[in-house]
């Protein structure tokens, strides 16, 4: 094992360095073996040619004469802007002109990609020429039936518009689901504050559900959604915080989502000392307090009960949409509970300071930012905030002179196994 005693975490124009006592950061931990594919545009084009799935969503679009592209929105790394274009050409192909294709972005309960954002997503060379919307989960919704765990399917009734659906997403480790992608195209991505809520609450009732689970009732129930809802094929990414790209899944929407799930598990699973202190950058999905707390249950898997998460975040946006979630991260679990039946945004909140709430029973948080918003987060959260990783580094290590760091590169997009829990699993199975 190498020992360091510096690093250094970047977010777009952010940069944190810190040392650390020489022997006491154990390592810096970023995904293994991630080859890039040079040329996307052309390996998207050769796989929707060789893919049954792909060809029978064809035949539906060609038969219903448009077709509707579900992508995932700007917090997430999926390289869309090179996928589109030649998805786009495919559905031409058959005679669906670029005005009878409209992407949805699946933004959940995330504010409206802006018009920059979206531009972005779809790519200059398909830019103007097909139709897009933002999905606003507070509109009308069409309700469709319900999962087998009762949770209700309301969808944007756009959906029903369509005989060819067509889901864009990656997939990385997800705390609320075991795995993101999937159907989580649908759930929660075009669906209201009821479904979106109760999906977020299966982790207190299901606890076969954590970071990097396969079988469980959340992605379960988010594919049956989306088997109701219509979703004809499923495009899953294996790529990093960049975009770059290791891998495309195309099939139907369960097969290509437990390949892919195979995939990104060989990438993104590593082994990390357990420690004292777990340093965690929250980027790329770092621009509110929402999103980078994702980095808090990559954190929870490697640090010693009763130690310290740090967490680095560019927290652009401040606090973001969901301020009840900021407002009960030190709540205690009586009164987060309170919000469980809560069938609105307020329940969404609790649901995710339910889960924040279990990490900290096991370690307590700061984070580092430089945030123009810091003083607001502050004021609402009641966390350490620093705007110097040093100075956080130096706070920790003034509450255990002789602790243990681990860093976590691009921590949500990472599944930490703890080093010691691994060797024991490891014996188990000889």
């Amino acid at each position: 094992m190498t020992i360091c005693s510096s690093f250094c975490l970047k977010s777009g124009e952010s940069k944190w360095n810190a040392s650390v006592p020489a022997g006491q950061l154990l390592k810096v931990a970023d995904k293994p073996q991630f080859k890039r594919i040079c040329d996307v545009g052309s390996y998207f084009d050769e796989k929707l040619t060789n893919s049954s799935a792909a060809l029978k969503a064809r035949e539906l679009a060609i038969r219903s004469g448009k077709a509707l592209i579900i992508c995932d929105d700007a917090t997430r790394p999926t390289p869309a802007s090179e996928i589109l274009p030649s998805l786009s050409l495919f559905l031409e192909s058959a005679g669906i002109a670029c005005a009878d294709q409209t992407i949805l972005f699946a933004t959940g309960s995330h504010r409206p990609m802006t018009e920059n954002e979206a531009r972005q997503k779809i790519g200059g060379r398909l830019w103007g020429r097909v139709k897009w919307r933002s999905h606003d989960w507070n509109a009308q919704l069409a309700r469709i039936g319900e999962t087998k765990s009762g949770i209700p399917i309301e969808i944007n009734p756009l959906l029903l518009d369509y005989g060819c659906i067509i889901g864009i997403g990656s997939v990385f480790p997800h705390r609320y689901c075991g795995w993101s992608g999937g159907g989580k195209i649908i759930l929660p991505g075009v669906s209201g504050p009821k479904s979106i809520s109760r999906t977020h609450w299966m982790p207190y009732y299901d606890g076969s559900i954590y970071l990097g689970s396969k079988e469980n009732s959340a992605i379960s129930d988010t594919l049956s959604a989306a088997e109701s809802a219509g979703l004809s094929l499923l495009v899953q990414c294996i790529c990093d915080g960049s975009g770059n790209t290791n891998d495309i899944i195309i099939g139907e929407p369960a097969e290509a989502h437990r390949e892919a799930i195979a995939k990104a598990e060989s990438i993104m699973k590593v082994t990390v000392p357990e420690a004292d202190v777990v340093i965690a950058q929250a980027w790329p999905e770092d621009g509110d307090l929402w999103q980078a707390c994702k980095a808090l249950y990559s954190a929870e898997n490697v640090v010693s009960r009763g130690g310290h998460i740090i967490v680095a975040a560019s927290l652009q946006e401040g606090i973001g949409p969901n301020k009840n979630y900021a407002e009960l991260m030190n709540s205690s679990i009586e009164d987060i509970l309170r919000f469980i039946n809560r069938a609105d945004s307020a329940g969404l909140s609790a649901a995710a300071a339910y889960v924040t709430h279990l990490v900290r029973m096991k370690a307590s948080v700061s984070f580092v930012t430089d945030s123009q918003f810091s003083s607001e987060i502050s004021a609402v959260t009641r966390l350490n905030l620093y705007s110097s990783m040093q100075d956080a580094v130096n706070y920790a290590l003034k509450l255990n002179s002789k602790a243990t760091f681990s860093v976590l590169k691009e921590a949500p997009l990472l599944l930490p196994v703890a080093e010691r829990r691994f060797n024991e699993e490891s014996q188990c199975e000889r």
